[in-house]
């Protein structure tokens, strides 16, 4: 730490004399005893040094932050299994950690205790610096912190303090995926460690966090990356990105349950698309999603993300396409400039010579629908209305977070003329994007590169492995069937199988594998797991693991179902007359119409079609003329209505002996589903589904009223993240639960639930639920309330139930829930209620506390 005062000779300078000060931080890679300090006078005018001391500062670690610490506990040996890790990794220059590089440890924060395992994390030494670790952090079963079951701490220098925060409150904004990112102090074995940021990983509450159904996160492999840049301090010559193959976050979970493996199959098709410049980006994405991404990394400069070894995916289960993830926006150094690209002068420089690994980024923008929703989103959010209003939202939390990171970094100030910046930039130059729009630039891209010419043959034992794909196409008639993909830049022979990576087990005839090369073979045990390759030449023999998956491929069920069904009328308005309609083959109305069906009209779907569409539904039934939407066979593949921009109607419509979209993988829940699509129902009768909702509303706003639901096959009315109103509508003979609200804002009122076989009325997963003037007789429960969830219960009967309320977590990652109550008869109800500890009832007033634990065992 160095600070001097200087005196100059300048003429009439007023102040002689100026203190000049430098913190100057020691890397820990840096071996030496001896330091040598200079100063240097740049002007070649006389300057004097008075004073000039230089200091080690003392541990601003220790400072007084006003937010609650984590405090991390780590016996002595797992500390020394650190240490050897560490010191490894700074040998080799780069960190490896495997599964064995986890070790047990103990957290506490606002005197709440948790069982962790913890291990480092990071790639680049920054990480593993002087005292101040990052750690990825999985808390074991039964618990969350702040809503999470893994997260990462890390130095928050690392995405360049509060420039990777704000940037997650601009994508929080404008609803795209994002991790939980935020700050708090670290103690170490009682060590202070100063101020970290922490961030979530790629879990299912991700999602679930942001309002989306579960569903898969998936990326490229790294290993190829990491691999080929551990030997040879670059990854040019190798093709990292080719042999990069696509996997699943929570790997053995998701292939171990059928309906996460069908998504990840989905999935894995939808980004191999992606990869290879396929499909356009509107086939492949939630495009207006893509769009808002894309432009809020234009604005914030979050280049960094976009590379493609960063970049995660989740694939949405109910329309079946990608939403990219943002995260790792910023390095140390701030935003990370990428020459040629698009992003700042909006312009695609001759490419040539661009990697193959750098082209969807480029590809992108050659879909027209994608730079439609991409200029909509700039010319949005580059306003100075924009940029003015989420900054005021956030200003105190800036100053204080500011002020907190000042402490330890004290000449850190958050710079908040970087994004006006770059706005401006935005709006001067839109007019040279819209032109060369115009002119065509961006429709067609030719990259003319062969990527495979500038690999090199060079043999690398330690790479082998990580440039051979093996995936298991089908196992039938006693014999696993494989598909093996040569990515290695010479050729490999394939000498037998195995089921462990100890021996081989079965050996046969070397099947020569040439570079970039690709075979089928079959394997008389379907219990292998490994292929058997060595390279010519050389004696090892090495075991490559063989995916428990199939190899991914150009074809989605939406994509196979549009190309075959997409509903071709011309005009804006498509009517369904008066009289019998039969539809025995799917139809998919695409966006920008107005479909109606008029009074009279008999629908019946057979043959598993099924009724799609993207533009509203406006079914004008009367009470003497319904619509009736059926299936005679019962086959019909659900009435669903995705991602319509106007507000559906449906009155005087009769949906019954429905079942649900279940197509080569692509599954939803409801016999009837509206995404994204706002609506109205009235006097409207749904019975004898075939699946698990008869309605199910998904991040809509809805009104529900007059209605009947009558022998449902489980849950009645599913709505997940959704506002709105349910009233003076009957439930009856429902197999499950007759209303079940997740991550929803509603009011219901006069509603009578008769001979439900579990809930009456459920609300889950943090929502807030007002019930006045409703009756549940003959249920499992009357109301439960679950995960954060508050209801407000009023002048209401809970008849010949086993349970009147009951009050409980059963997500680690959310809390107690609550239910507040009054006026209500009990008739014939075997216990009034049962409360789990923390969570809370008032009951006329009067708080009733939980004492009962393991709450939710007992009903699922």
């Amino acid at each position: 730490y160095e600070k001097a005062g200087v005196k100059t000779t300048k003429p009439g300078n007023k102040k002689d004399w100026e203190i000049i000060e430098k913190v100057i931080k020691i890397p820990y890679s840096l071996k030496t005893d001896e330091l040598n300090v200079y100063v240097w006078n740049t002007t070649g005018e006389t300057a004097y040094f008075d004073d000039l001391k230089i200091e080690k500062l003392t541990n601003k670690q220790n400072a007084d932050f006003k937010m609650p610490a984590l405090y991390l506990y780590i016996d002595e040996p797992d500390m020394q299994k650190l240490r050897d890790i560490r010191n490894k990794a700074f040998k080799k220059g780069i960190l490896e950690t495997n599964d064995d590089s986890w070790v047990k440890a103990s957290m506490f924060y606002k005197n709440e205790d948790y069982k962790i395992k913890l291990r480092f994390k990071g790639d680049w030494l920054d990480h593993l610096e002087g005292n101040k670790w990052s750690f990825r952090i999985k808390i074991k079963k039964g618990k969350a912190w702040k809503g999470l079951k893994t997260f990462s701490i890390q130095n928050p220098e690392s995405r360049h303090f509060l420039d990777e925060w704000f940037a997650h409150k601009i994508l929080k904004k404008e609803d795209v995926l994002t991790t939980r990112y935020d700050f708090v102090p670290v103690y170490l074995n009682n060590n202070p460690l100063g101020i970290y940021a922490f961030e979530e990983h790629f879990e299912k509450q991700l999602p679930e966090s942001q309002k989306r159904r579960e569903g898969v996160i998936l990326k490229f492999s790294e290993d190829q990356f990491w691999a080929t840049y551990r030997e040879f301090g670059n990854t040019d010559f190798m093709p990292v990105f080719e042999a990069a193959d696509i996997i699943p976050f929570k790997f053995n979970k998701t292939l171990k349950n059928t309906t996460l493996k069908n998504q990840f199959l989905i999935a894995q098709n939808i980004l191999y698309e992606y990869k290879y410049n396929i499909k356009k980006a509107s086939e492949i994405f939630d495009i207006k999603k893509v769009a808002k991404f894309y432009a809020i990394i234009t604005l914030a400069k979050m280049n960094h993300s976009l590379r493609w070894h960063n970049m995660r995916f989740y694939y949405n289960p109910v329309i079946s396409k990608l939403e990219p993830v943002a995260y790792d926006g910023y390095t140390t150094d701030g935003y990370m400039a990428w020459g040629g690209n698009i992003f700042g002068n909006f312009e695609i420089k001759e490419a040539e010579n661009t990697k193959i690994e750098n082209r969807p980024n480029y590809f992108i923008f050659t879909d027209s629908v994608f730079r439609k929703e991409y200029l909509k989103e700039l010319e949005k959010i580059s306003s100075d209305t924009f940029l003015n209003n989420i900054f005021t939202k956030n200003k105190e939390q800036i100053k204080f977070y500011e002020n907190e990171l000042q402490k330890e970094f004290p000449f850190y100030v958050y710079d908040t003329a970087f994004l006006y910046d770059n706005a401006k930039k935005i709006r001067q130059d839109l007019n040279i994007f819209k032109t060369r729009i115009k002119e065509g630039k961006y429709d067609t891209l030719i990259f003319k590169t062969n990527d495979k010419k500038r690999y090199t043959n060079k043999y690398n034992e330690k790479s082998v492995p990580y440039f051979i794909n093996v995936f298991t196409e089908n196992t039938t008639d006693g014999t696993k069937q494989l598909k093996i993909e040569n990515c290695l830049p010479y050729p490999v022979n394939i000498t037998g199988f195995a089921v462990t990576d100890l021996f081989v087990s079965e050996e046969i005839t070397p099947v020569k594998l040439d570079k970039y090369e690709t075979k089928n073979l079959k394997a008389k045990n379907t219990e292998i797991k490994y292929l058997c390759v060595k390279v010519p030449g050389k004696n090892k023999i090495f075991f490559i693991d063989i995916f428990p998956f199939r190899s991914p491929v150009a074809s989605t069920p939406l994509q196979k179902l549009s190309a075959k069904n997409k509903y071709n009328e011309p005009g804006k308005i498509i009517t369904f007359k008066k009289g019998n309609h039969i539809i025995d083959k799917t139809i998919i109305i695409p966006a920008g119409k107005k479909v109606i069906f008029e009074a009279g009209a008999n629908i019946d779907i057979i043959n598993k079609a099924a009724f799609i569409s993207y533009s509203p539904v406006f079914i004008k039934g009367t009470a003497k003329q319904k619509v009736i939407i059926q299936s005679s066979d019962f086959s019909a593949n659900g009435f669903t209505v995705l991602q319509a921009e106007k507000k559906s109607e449906f009155k005087n419509a009769v949906f019954k002996n429905l079942n649900t979209l279940n197509y080569e993988g692509w599954n939803l829940t409801g016999a009837v589903t509206l995404y994204e699509s706002d609506v109205y129902i009235d006097n409207c009768k749904f019975e004898n589904n075939r699946c698990e909702d008869a309605l199910n509303i998904v991040r809509s706003v809805f009104n529900v009223k007059n209605c009947s639901f009558e022998n449902i096959f489980s849950d009645a009315f599913d709505s997940d993240f959704c506002t709105g109103t349910l009233e003076n509508t009957n439930f009856d003979n429902i197999g499950n639960d007759a209303v079940d609200f997740s991550g929803s804002s509603a009011l219901i009122k006069h509603c009578n639930v008769k001979n439900a076989g579990d809930k009456g009325i459920s609300g889950g997963e943090n929502s807030e639920i007002t019930v006045d003037n409703c009756a549940v007789n003959n249920a499992k429960i009357g109301f439960a309330s679950k995960d954060k969830s508050d209801l407000n219960i009023s002048n209401c009967e809970i008849i010949n139930c086993k349970y009147g309320f009951t009050v409980f977590q059963k997500k680690p990652e959310y809390g107690p829930a609550k239910i507040s109550a009054n006026n209500i008869i009990f008739s014939n109800t075997l216990k009034e209620h049962l409360i789990e500890k923390k969570s809370l009832l008032i009951l006329n007033g009067k708080n009733i506390t939980g004492y009962d634990k393991n709450t939710a065992k007992k009903f699922y």
